[in-house]
């Protein structure tokens, strides 16, 4: 269970980045 929720988080994580970085790279 403690494996999927880091699996989980690290995969929210990810994609919050990604979302993350090609806003600050739109924006510039």
């Amino acid at each position: 269970r403690f494996k999927w929720l880091l699996v989980g988080l690290s995969f929210g994580v990810g994609v919050g980045g990604g979302i993350g970085l090609t806003k600050l790279v739109s924006l510039l």
